[in-house]
Order: C-alpha cells, then structure tokens, then sequence
C-alpha cells in the first residue's frame, strides 16, 4: 500500500456553483509499494462556522490509477467542501491528501491545508 497521498492536489475555483474541478501529481512509484490500482476521492459538505461535516454521508469517486483529475458533479450551491484523495494497491489504501474549496456568495476558496 502506497506510504504517501497523491501530490499537489490543486482544487480550482468553480466553474460552475455545482462543480469543483479536482488534480494531483501521482504517488511517487518509490512510495506506492506494490501496483497501484485506483485513487480514491472523498468530498463531504462542511460547515463553515464549527468545521463540522453537513449532510450525512461523504461521497465518493472511485478512479483507475492512470487518472489523475476528475470534475466533482451535482454538488450544493453555496457550499465548501473536504475534498480527499488517496491511492491503493491491492494491499490497502495509502495516506490521503486533502484540501478544501468551494463558493460562498461571491467568493471562491481553494484552501490548502
């Protein structure tokens, strides 16, 4: 299983109040420790004012390993979001990467954390 995320996850600005376009380097083939087969990506609504997850249930997006971008779809106007990201072998799933991005009013934020 891979002993580091994906690298440089860049979140953009919305091009849409429903979509947030989402990339990364890939693993460093020295750290993925095995063949990797797909990545992984989390995103779950947040509130804003306690950093506490809205609306139940993360989704996710499973993606072969050869994909290193994908268009986060039918989300809620508005809102910012986590947004994960990791890779697996079939061992395990590696460590993720994480950053947070989303519109509120007038104002996009791509939040590295």
């Amino acid at each position: 299983m891979p002993n580091l995320p994906p690298q440089d996850l860049v979140a953009q600005n919305h091009t849409s109040l429903s979509t947030i376009p989402v990339s990364w380097r890939p693993i460093p083939p020295q750290n993925v420790c095995g063949v990797l087969l797909e990545y992984r990506v989390r995103y779950t609504p947040m509130s804003l004012v306690d950093g506490t997850e809205l609306d139940g249930t993360p989704k996710e997006k499973v993606l072969p390993a050869g994909n290193l971008s994908t268009t986060l779809k039918n989300l809620n106007r508005y809102t910012v979001y986590k947004i994960e990201v990791w890779g697996a072998t079939r061992k395990g799933e590696g460590p993720s990467a994480t950053i947070f991005a989303g519109k509120m009013s007038n104002y996009c934020y791509p939040i590295n954390c």
